[in-house]
Protein backbone atom coordinates (compact mmCIF):
# COMPACT_ATOMS: atom_id res chain seq x y z
CA UNK A 1 0.00 0.00 0.00
CA UNK A 2 1.49 3.70 -0.64
CA UNK A 3 0.50 6.35 1.00
CA UNK A 4 0.36 10.14 0.53
CA UNK A 5 3.69 11.96 0.47
CA UNK A 6 3.11 15.22 1.98
CA UNK A 7 5.10 16.86 4.44
CA UNK A 8 2.13 16.65 6.99
CA UNK A 9 1.50 12.81 6.15
CA UNK A 10 5.27 11.68 6.38
CA UNK A 11 5.42 13.81 10.08
CA UNK A 12 2.52 11.79 11.46
CA UNK A 13 3.48 8.65 9.66
CA UNK A 14 6.32 8.73 12.06
CA UNK A 15 4.71 10.54 14.63
CA UNK A 16 1.83 7.94 14.73
CA UNK A 17 4.39 4.78 15.38
CA UNK A 18 5.16 6.35 18.62
CA UNK A 19 1.93 7.07 19.67
CA UNK A 20 0.13 4.49 21.36
CA UNK A 21 3.27 3.16 23.49
CA UNK A 22 2.96 6.70 25.30
CA UNK A 23 -0.87 6.87 25.51
CA UNK A 24 -3.16 4.24 23.94
CA UNK A 25 -2.22 1.59 26.29
CA UNK A 26 -2.05 3.61 28.92
CA UNK A 27 -5.47 4.84 28.11
CA UNK A 28 -6.17 0.94 27.47
CA UNK A 29 -5.14 -0.47 30.75
CA UNK A 30 -6.22 2.45 33.00
CA UNK A 31 -10.11 1.58 31.49
CA UNK A 32 -9.51 -2.58 32.37
CA UNK A 33 -7.72 -1.96 35.43
CA UNK A 34 -9.93 0.55 37.12
CA UNK A 35 -12.94 -1.56 35.72
CA UNK A 36 -11.69 -4.81 37.03
CA UNK A 37 -9.84 -3.60 40.12
CA UNK A 38 -10.62 -0.40 41.45
CA UNK A 39 -14.53 -0.17 40.61
CA UNK A 40 -14.92 -3.54 42.54
CA UNK A 41 -13.21 -2.61 45.78
CA UNK A 42 -14.94 0.92 45.88
CA UNK A 43 -18.22 -1.40 45.59
CA UNK A 44 -17.40 -3.31 48.13
CA UNK A 45 -16.69 -0.85 50.62
CA UNK A 46 -19.58 1.34 50.17
CA UNK A 47 -21.74 -1.52 50.69
CA UNK A 48 -20.03 -2.23 53.33
CA UNK A 49 -20.82 1.29 54.82
CA UNK A 50 -24.21 1.05 54.07
CA UNK A 51 -24.80 -1.89 56.47
CA UNK A 52 -22.57 -0.06 58.77
CA UNK A 53 -19.63 -2.67 58.65
CA UNK A 54 -16.25 -1.84 56.86
CA UNK A 55 -15.42 -4.40 54.08
CA UNK A 56 -12.04 -4.97 53.16
CA UNK A 57 -11.11 -4.33 49.36
CA UNK A 58 -12.29 -7.82 47.62
CA UNK A 59 -14.36 -9.16 50.50
CA UNK A 60 -17.78 -9.69 50.44
CA UNK A 61 -20.01 -6.62 50.85
CA UNK A 62 -24.36 -6.55 50.57
CA UNK A 63 -26.12 -9.23 48.35
CA UNK A 64 -26.72 -6.85 45.97
CA UNK A 65 -23.84 -4.07 45.68
CA UNK A 66 -24.06 -0.87 44.27
CA UNK A 67 -22.60 0.19 41.41
CA UNK A 68 -20.02 2.76 41.42
CA UNK A 69 -20.84 6.12 40.17
CA UNK A 70 -17.36 7.01 38.73
CA UNK A 71 -16.86 4.52 36.53
CA UNK A 72 -18.67 1.49 34.35
CA UNK A 73 -20.00 -0.38 37.05
CA UNK A 74 -21.59 -3.94 36.24
CA UNK A 75 -24.74 -1.97 35.65
CA UNK A 76 -22.77 -0.19 32.63
CA UNK A 77 -20.93 -2.96 31.02
CA UNK A 78 -22.83 -6.14 30.43
CA UNK A 79 -21.19 -9.42 30.67
CA UNK A 80 -22.71 -10.30 27.35
CA UNK A 81 -24.09 -9.51 24.87
CA UNK A 82 -27.70 -10.26 24.53
CA UNK A 83 -27.81 -12.93 21.63
CA UNK A 84 -24.50 -14.39 22.86
CA UNK A 85 -26.17 -18.11 22.29
CA UNK A 86 -26.79 -17.43 18.81
CA UNK A 87 -24.53 -19.73 17.04
CA UNK A 88 -23.73 -16.63 14.49
CA UNK A 89 -21.65 -14.90 16.94
CA UNK A 90 -18.37 -15.62 18.36
CA UNK A 91 -17.13 -14.57 21.51
CA UNK A 92 -13.26 -14.53 20.91
CA UNK A 93 -11.04 -11.13 20.96
CA UNK A 94 -12.03 -9.89 17.65
CA UNK A 95 -8.74 -8.60 15.16
CA UNK A 96 -11.03 -5.77 13.33
CA UNK A 97 -8.13 -3.98 12.09
CA UNK A 98 -8.83 -4.94 8.70
CA UNK A 99 -12.43 -6.12 8.84
CA UNK A 100 -13.93 -5.24 5.92
CA UNK A 101 -11.66 -8.43 3.97
CA UNK A 102 -14.85 -10.54 5.13
CA UNK A 103 -16.45 -9.39 1.77
CA UNK A 104 -14.07 -10.57 -0.33
CA UNK A 105 -14.72 -7.58 -2.02
CA UNK A 106 -11.45 -6.27 -4.25
CA UNK A 107 -13.63 -3.05 -5.41
CA UNK A 108 -14.52 -2.40 -1.60
CA UNK A 109 -11.17 -2.86 -0.80
CA UNK A 110 -9.26 -0.61 -3.01
CA UNK A 111 -12.07 2.38 -2.35
CA UNK A 112 -10.76 1.79 1.66
CA UNK A 113 -7.34 2.20 0.42
CA UNK A 114 -8.35 5.77 -1.83
CA UNK A 115 -10.62 6.77 1.44
CA UNK A 116 -7.68 6.22 3.43
CA UNK A 117 -4.84 8.33 1.29
CA UNK A 118 -7.49 10.90 0.21
CA UNK A 119 -10.28 11.64 2.75
CA UNK A 120 -10.08 14.98 3.99
CA UNK A 121 -11.45 14.58 7.42
CA UNK A 122 -8.89 11.89 7.90
CA UNK A 123 -5.82 14.18 6.49
CA UNK A 124 -7.19 17.11 8.78
CA UNK A 125 -7.29 14.73 11.94
CA UNK A 126 -3.64 13.69 11.03
CA UNK A 127 -2.81 17.29 10.67
CA UNK A 128 -4.20 18.19 14.13
CA UNK A 129 -2.17 14.95 15.22
CA UNK A 130 1.38 16.59 13.62
CA UNK A 131 0.73 19.91 15.28
CA UNK A 132 0.40 18.30 18.79
CA UNK A 133 4.12 17.70 18.54
CA UNK A 134 4.34 14.14 20.14
CA UNK A 135 3.74 13.19 24.05
CA UNK A 136 4.03 15.62 26.83
CA UNK A 137 3.20 14.16 29.64
CA UNK A 138 0.64 16.80 30.45
CA UNK A 139 -1.49 13.73 32.43
CA UNK A 140 -4.71 12.30 31.17
CA UNK A 141 -5.72 14.95 28.88
CA UNK A 142 -2.38 15.43 26.83
CA UNK A 143 -2.89 16.61 23.73
CA UNK A 144 -0.83 14.11 21.85
CA UNK A 145 -3.26 11.46 22.96
CA UNK A 146 -6.26 13.25 22.70
CA UNK A 147 -4.73 13.99 19.07
CA UNK A 148 -4.31 10.00 18.74
CA UNK A 149 -7.84 9.24 19.98
CA UNK A 150 -9.36 11.80 17.84
CA UNK A 151 -7.45 10.48 14.40
CA UNK A 152 -8.73 6.83 15.50
CA UNK A 153 -12.15 7.99 15.92
CA UNK A 154 -12.16 9.69 12.47
CA UNK A 155 -10.40 6.59 10.96
CA UNK A 156 -13.40 3.79 12.52
CA UNK A 157 -16.15 6.08 10.92
CA UNK A 158 -14.28 7.15 7.14
CA UNK A 159 -13.85 3.62 6.61
CA UNK A 160 -17.59 2.40 7.81
CA UNK A 161 -19.07 4.91 5.69
CA UNK A 162 -16.69 3.80 2.49
CA UNK A 163 -18.39 0.08 3.37
CA UNK A 164 -22.25 1.82 3.86
CA UNK A 165 -22.04 3.69 0.87
CA UNK A 166 -20.55 1.51 -1.17
CA UNK A 167 -23.59 -1.14 0.26
CA UNK A 168 -26.04 0.75 -1.07
CA UNK A 169 -24.70 1.16 -4.71
CA UNK A 170 -24.85 -1.78 -4.94
CA UNK A 171 -28.30 -2.13 -3.80
CA UNK A 172 -28.90 0.80 -6.18
CA UNK A 173 -27.77 -1.32 -9.15
CA UNK A 174 -29.37 -4.56 -8.19
CA UNK A 175 -33.02 -2.78 -7.79
CA UNK A 176 -31.89 -0.92 -10.90
CA UNK A 177 -31.81 -4.53 -12.89
CA UNK A 178 -34.41 -5.94 -11.38
CA UNK A 179 -36.52 -2.98 -12.18
CA UNK A 180 -35.53 -3.19 -16.37
CA UNK A 181 -36.34 -7.12 -15.92
CA UNK A 182 -39.64 -6.35 -14.91
CA UNK A 183 -40.39 -3.61 -16.85
CA UNK A 184 -39.47 -6.21 -20.27
CA UNK A 185 -41.70 -8.76 -18.76
CA UNK A 186 -44.08 -6.03 -18.28
CA UNK A 187 -43.49 -4.97 -22.26
CA UNK A 188 -44.26 -8.65 -22.86
CA UNK A 189 -47.61 -8.81 -21.03
CA UNK A 190 -48.88 -6.05 -22.92
CA UNK A 191 -48.03 -7.27 -26.16
CA UNK A 192 -49.76 -10.64 -25.37
CA UNK A 193 -52.73 -8.28 -24.54
CA UNK A 194 -52.54 -6.24 -27.11
CA UNK A 195 -52.55 -9.87 -29.65
CA UNK A 196 -55.59 -10.98 -27.50
CA UNK A 197 -57.40 -7.70 -28.09
CA UNK A 198 -56.82 -7.75 -31.94
CA UNK A 199 -58.79 -11.13 -32.04
CA UNK A 200 -61.60 -9.81 -29.56
CA UNK A 201 -61.03 -11.83 -26.62
CA UNK A 202 -60.26 -8.64 -24.03
CA UNK A 203 -61.23 -5.14 -23.89
CA UNK A 204 -59.51 -1.99 -24.11
CA UNK A 205 -59.89 -1.94 -20.50
CA UNK A 206 -56.79 -4.93 -20.07
CA UNK A 207 -54.55 -2.58 -22.77
CA UNK A 208 -55.13 0.05 -19.99
CA UNK A 209 -54.52 -1.18 -17.01
CA UNK A 210 -51.10 -3.09 -18.71
CA UNK A 211 -50.03 0.21 -19.85
CA UNK A 212 -50.36 1.20 -15.91
CA UNK A 213 -48.59 -1.58 -14.44
CA UNK A 214 -45.65 -1.33 -16.89
CA UNK A 215 -45.23 2.54 -16.55
CA UNK A 216 -45.46 1.92 -12.62
CA UNK A 217 -42.69 -0.27 -13.27
CA UNK A 218 -40.66 2.14 -15.59
CA UNK A 219 -40.88 4.86 -12.80
CA UNK A 220 -38.87 3.03 -10.61
CA UNK A 221 -35.75 3.08 -12.71
CA UNK A 222 -35.12 6.74 -12.39
CA UNK A 223 -35.67 7.01 -8.58
CA UNK A 224 -32.99 4.09 -8.16
CA UNK A 225 -30.45 5.77 -10.49
CA UNK A 226 -31.16 8.77 -8.50
CA UNK A 227 -29.70 6.25 -5.85
CA UNK A 228 -27.13 5.45 -7.34
CA UNK A 229 -26.07 8.14 -8.30
CA UNK A 230 -25.99 10.01 -5.35
CA UNK A 231 -23.90 7.22 -3.77
CA UNK A 232 -21.31 7.54 -6.80
CA UNK A 233 -20.91 11.11 -5.32
CA UNK A 234 -21.06 10.59 -2.00
CA UNK A 235 -18.09 7.67 -2.51
CA UNK A 236 -16.37 10.38 -4.30
CA UNK A 237 -16.15 12.73 -1.53
CA UNK A 238 -15.45 10.10 0.80
CA UNK A 239 -12.24 9.59 -1.34
CA UNK A 240 -10.96 13.39 -1.23
CA UNK A 241 -12.17 13.97 -4.37
CA UNK A 242 -15.35 16.18 -6.67
CA UNK A 243 -18.48 14.30 -7.54
CA UNK A 244 -17.57 12.28 -10.69
CA UNK A 245 -18.97 9.13 -12.60
CA UNK A 246 -17.55 5.85 -10.89
CA UNK A 247 -19.51 3.22 -13.00
CA UNK A 248 -16.64 2.63 -14.94
CA UNK A 249 -14.53 1.96 -11.55
CA UNK A 250 -17.66 0.16 -9.61
CA UNK A 251 -18.65 -1.83 -12.95
CA UNK A 252 -21.80 -4.15 -12.20
CA UNK A 253 -21.42 -6.72 -9.14
CA UNK A 254 -23.66 -7.99 -6.89
CA UNK A 255 -24.40 -6.92 -3.43
CA UNK A 256 -21.51 -7.69 -1.23
CA UNK A 257 -22.14 -11.55 0.52
CA UNK A 258 -21.59 -11.16 4.50
CA UNK A 259 -20.13 -14.07 6.42
CA UNK A 260 -22.78 -15.75 8.03
CA UNK A 261 -21.06 -15.61 11.43
CA UNK A 262 -19.41 -12.69 13.41
CA UNK A 263 -16.50 -12.28 15.48
CA UNK A 264 -18.07 -9.45 18.38
CA UNK A 265 -15.67 -10.31 21.61
CA UNK A 266 -17.06 -9.39 24.81
CA UNK A 267 -18.73 -5.88 25.83
CA UNK A 268 -16.04 -5.12 28.50
CA UNK A 269 -13.61 -5.22 25.25
CA UNK A 270 -15.09 -2.09 24.43
CA UNK A 271 -13.56 -0.08 26.74
CA UNK A 272 -10.39 -0.12 25.01
CA UNK A 273 -11.49 -0.61 21.34
CA UNK A 274 -13.74 2.49 21.13
CA UNK A 275 -11.92 5.87 20.46
CA UNK A 276 -15.14 7.82 22.07
CA UNK A 277 -14.51 5.82 25.09
CA UNK A 278 -11.29 6.35 25.68
CA UNK A 279 -11.89 10.16 24.96
CA UNK A 280 -14.36 9.98 27.59
CA UNK A 281 -12.21 8.00 30.10
CA UNK A 282 -9.29 10.23 29.91
CA UNK A 283 -11.47 13.17 30.17
CA UNK A 284 -13.21 12.15 33.23
CA UNK A 285 -9.99 11.56 34.74
CA UNK A 286 -8.57 14.83 34.34
CA UNK A 287 -12.00 16.11 36.13
CA UNK A 288 -11.98 13.59 39.58
CA UNK A 289 -15.27 14.72 41.28
CA UNK A 290 -17.03 16.14 38.58
CA UNK A 291 -20.41 14.73 38.55
CA UNK A 292 -21.17 15.42 34.98
CA UNK A 293 -18.26 14.83 33.45
CA UNK A 294 -18.41 11.23 35.14
CA UNK A 295 -22.04 10.36 34.44
CA UNK A 296 -21.07 11.26 30.81
CA UNK A 297 -18.30 9.01 30.77
CA UNK A 298 -20.70 6.26 31.82
CA UNK A 299 -23.36 7.06 29.09
CA UNK A 300 -20.66 6.84 26.45
CA UNK A 301 -19.98 3.51 27.11
CA UNK A 302 -24.09 2.86 27.86
CA UNK A 303 -24.72 4.36 24.47
CA UNK A 304 -21.68 2.27 22.72
CA UNK A 305 -23.00 -1.13 24.18
CA UNK A 306 -26.39 -0.16 22.81
CA UNK A 307 -24.71 0.81 19.37
CA UNK A 308 -23.18 -2.74 19.17
CA UNK A 309 -26.57 -5.06 20.60
CA UNK A 310 -29.02 -2.64 18.30
CA UNK A 311 -26.39 -3.40 15.31
CA UNK A 312 -26.01 -7.34 16.17
CA UNK A 313 -29.72 -7.45 15.90
CA UNK A 314 -29.91 -5.72 12.74
CA UNK A 315 -27.03 -8.21 11.74
CA UNK A 316 -29.00 -11.74 12.56
CA UNK A 317 -32.39 -10.88 12.04
CA UNK A 318 -31.54 -9.17 8.16
CA UNK A 319 -30.36 -12.88 7.69
CA UNK A 320 -33.55 -14.30 8.81
CA UNK A 321 -36.28 -11.87 6.66
CA UNK A 322 -33.82 -12.03 3.55
CA UNK A 323 -34.96 -15.96 3.39
CA UNK A 324 -38.09 -14.94 3.77
CA UNK A 325 -37.71 -12.28 0.94
CA UNK A 326 -35.98 -14.58 -1.48
CA UNK A 327 -39.31 -17.24 -0.82
CA UNK A 328 -41.34 -14.49 -1.30
CA UNK A 329 -39.66 -13.68 -4.50
CA UNK A 330 -39.96 -16.79 -6.04
CA UNK A 331 -43.40 -17.29 -5.11
CA UNK A 332 -44.44 -14.05 -6.73
CA UNK A 333 -42.62 -15.49 -9.54
CA UNK A 334 -44.41 -18.36 -10.19
CA UNK A 335 -47.49 -17.32 -9.12
CA UNK A 336 -47.66 -14.42 -12.05
CA UNK A 337 -46.59 -16.84 -14.80
CA UNK A 338 -49.70 -19.22 -13.19
CA UNK A 339 -51.73 -15.88 -13.91
CA UNK A 340 -50.26 -15.63 -17.11
CA UNK A 341 -51.27 -19.03 -18.62
CA UNK A 342 -55.14 -19.02 -17.38
CA UNK A 343 -55.64 -15.49 -18.85
CA UNK A 344 -53.87 -16.71 -21.91
CA UNK A 345 -56.82 -19.66 -22.16
CA UNK A 346 -59.68 -17.43 -21.30
CA UNK A 347 -60.48 -19.23 -18.11
CA UNK A 348 -63.61 -18.57 -16.88
CA UNK A 349 -62.85 -15.63 -13.63
CA UNK A 350 -58.92 -15.41 -14.81
CA UNK A 351 -59.34 -11.50 -15.96
CA UNK A 352 -56.19 -9.27 -16.32
CA UNK A 353 -56.70 -7.47 -12.63
CA UNK A 354 -55.53 -10.79 -10.93
CA UNK A 355 -52.35 -10.69 -13.51
CA UNK A 356 -51.87 -6.90 -12.91
CA UNK A 357 -51.76 -7.85 -8.82
CA UNK A 358 -49.28 -10.29 -9.87
CA UNK A 359 -46.79 -8.61 -11.63
CA UNK A 360 -47.25 -5.84 -8.71
CA UNK A 361 -46.52 -8.64 -6.15
CA UNK A 362 -43.20 -9.36 -8.29
CA UNK A 363 -41.87 -6.13 -8.48
CA UNK A 364 -42.25 -5.23 -4.79
CA UNK A 365 -41.03 -8.96 -3.74
CA UNK A 366 -38.00 -8.60 -5.84
CA UNK A 367 -37.11 -5.18 -4.77
CA UNK A 368 -37.97 -5.99 -1.46
CA UNK A 369 -35.31 -8.77 -1.34
CA UNK A 370 -32.56 -6.80 -2.94
CA UNK A 371 -33.44 -4.58 -0.20
CA UNK A 372 -33.02 -7.46 2.58
CA UNK A 373 -29.72 -8.78 0.95
CA UNK A 374 -27.97 -5.23 1.91
CA UNK A 375 -29.35 -5.04 5.21
CA UNK A 376 -27.25 -8.28 6.01
CA UNK A 377 -23.87 -6.20 4.83
CA UNK A 378 -25.13 -3.08 6.43
CA UNK A 379 -26.14 -4.74 9.52
CA UNK A 380 -22.51 -6.26 9.88
CA UNK A 381 -20.93 -2.85 8.89
CA UNK A 382 -22.61 -1.41 11.69
CA UNK A 383 -21.15 -4.05 14.04
CA UNK A 384 -17.74 -3.44 12.99
CA UNK A 385 -18.38 0.28 13.31
CA UNK A 386 -20.12 0.05 17.06
CA UNK A 387 -17.18 -2.13 17.83
CA UNK A 388 -14.53 0.53 16.84
CA UNK A 389 -13.00 -1.38 13.99
CA UNK A 390 -10.40 -0.17 11.77
CA UNK A 391 -7.62 0.08 13.85
CA UNK A 392 -5.36 -1.79 15.77
CA UNK A 393 -5.36 -2.70 19.55
CA UNK A 394 -3.20 -4.68 21.75
CA UNK A 395 -3.90 -8.58 21.26
CA UNK A 396 -3.69 -10.13 24.75
CA UNK A 397 -1.95 -13.48 24.82
CA UNK A 398 -3.03 -16.62 22.54
CA UNK A 399 -6.41 -17.78 21.17
CA UNK A 400 -6.68 -14.31 19.39
CA UNK A 401 -8.86 -14.81 16.28
CA UNK A 402 -7.37 -13.30 13.27
CA UNK A 403 -9.65 -11.90 10.26
CA UNK A 404 -7.30 -11.15 7.99
CA UNK A 405 -3.57 -12.06 8.05
CA UNK A 406 -1.39 -9.54 10.47
CA UNK A 407 0.45 -8.64 6.99
CA UNK A 408 -2.64 -7.72 4.95
CA UNK A 409 -2.68 -4.22 3.41
CA UNK A 410 -4.67 -1.60 4.74
CA UNK A 411 -5.59 1.51 7.14
CA UNK A 412 -4.41 0.04 10.24
CA UNK A 413 -0.51 0.00 8.85
CA UNK A 414 -0.65 3.37 9.49
CA UNK A 415 -1.24 3.38 12.91
CA UNK A 416 0.04 0.08 14.77
CA UNK A 417 -0.50 -0.42 17.83
CA UNK A 418 2.68 -2.07 19.92
CA UNK A 419 2.97 -5.44 21.65
CA UNK A 420 1.49 -6.16 25.12
CA UNK A 421 3.48 -4.59 27.56
CA UNK A 422 6.42 -6.04 28.35
CA UNK A 423 6.61 -8.15 24.95
CA UNK A 424 9.77 -6.41 23.20
CA UNK A 425 11.37 -4.99 26.35
CA UNK A 426 10.16 -1.31 26.19
CA UNK A 427 8.78 -0.04 30.03
CA UNK A 428 4.86 -0.17 31.09
CA UNK A 429 3.45 3.02 31.34
CA UNK A 430 1.97 3.69 34.06
CA UNK A 431 -1.95 3.28 34.17
CA UNK A 432 -4.02 6.68 34.17
CA UNK A 433 -5.38 7.42 37.65
CA UNK A 434 -8.52 5.27 38.61
CA UNK A 435 -11.99 7.69 38.06
CA UNK A 436 -13.20 8.25 41.86
CA UNK A 437 -16.61 8.16 42.74
CA UNK A 438 -19.17 10.48 42.57
CA UNK A 439 -20.10 11.84 45.81
CA UNK A 440 -22.26 10.25 48.13
CA UNK A 441 -24.83 12.94 47.94
CA UNK A 442 -25.59 11.60 44.14
CA UNK A 443 -29.03 9.81 43.96
CA UNK A 444 -28.21 6.08 43.56
CA UNK A 445 -28.66 4.89 39.94
CA UNK A 446 -30.63 1.95 38.95
CA UNK A 447 -28.98 -1.62 37.34
CA UNK A 448 -29.06 -0.97 34.23
CA UNK A 449 -19.85 -20.65 5.61
CA UNK A 450 -21.13 -17.46 2.83
CA UNK A 451 -24.65 -17.62 2.42
CA UNK A 452 -25.65 -18.33 -1.01
CA UNK A 453 -27.04 -15.37 -2.91
CA UNK A 454 -30.42 -15.45 -3.29
CA UNK A 455 -32.24 -15.84 -6.25
CA UNK A 456 -33.49 -12.75 -8.20
CA UNK A 457 -36.54 -14.41 -9.86
CA UNK A 458 -35.93 -14.76 -13.61
CA UNK A 459 -38.29 -12.89 -15.91
CA UNK A 460 -40.24 -14.29 -18.51
CA UNK A 461 -39.30 -14.02 -21.70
Amino acid sequence: MTFSRTPVAIQSMSLRRRALTGCAIAAALAVFYAAARGFQSQQDSRAGEARGGTVPPGGSGAESPQPAAGGPSEGDVAKRWIDADDPRLRSEAPDLSHWWTVFNDPVLEALIRDAHEGNLALKAAAARLSQAGGPRGAGAEDPWCLAVVDYNDVLVTVLADVATVYVQARQAQQQIALARGNAKFGRWVLDLVQDLHRVGHVGDSDIAEAKTCLADVEATIPQFNTALRRAENRLCVLLGRPPCDLSARLGVTPIPAAPVEAVVGTPAQLLARRPDIRRAQRHAAAHPGDQEVLLTYRQTVLAANQEVEDSIATFLWAQERGKLRADGAAAAEKAVKQFIDLYRMGVRGADFRRVAVGLEQLARQQDAMAQSQAQVALGLISVYRALGGGWEVPASGAGVQKLVPPTAPGPASMIKAPSPPGDDGAPVPAPLPPIPPVPASEPALPSLPTPEAAPTGKPLP
